[in-house]
């Protein structure tokens, strides 16, 4: 399944989505590190509407940051820009942990 194709399908146990970085954000991923494993996308409404958020590298590298000091045992994902449908969003993997936040 494509990262397009996990947008149409909608959230789930495994995907999430998120208009902004903020809080909401690192608790989701908290609570997919404690469970199977799953992506969040930046970017994205929960109504499954693409609107879009551009940033740069040094914004992935300061919400990786948040993520790792935020969280113990730390959580440290690789965030990538992707285009879906001409729109620029955000996507992040978070496996699932051994030892439990």
């Amino acid at each position: 399944m494509t990262l397009s194709d996990l947008i149409k399908t909608g959230e789930s146990e495994t995907v999430e989505f998120k208009e902004k970085f903020d809080e909401q954000t690192i608790e989701s991923a908290v609570a997919f590190a404690n469970t199977k494993g799953g992506i969040i996308f930046i970017g994205v409404s929960d109504k499954n509407n693409i609107k879009g958020i551009k940033v740069g590298k040094e914004t992935l590298n300061q919400w990786t940051k948040q993520f790792s000091q935020s969280t113990d045992p730390h959580i440290i994902p690789e965030p990538e820009n992707i285009k879906i449908n001409g729109v620029a969003v955000n996507y992040a993997k978070f496996g699932r942990l051994v030892e439990k936040i």
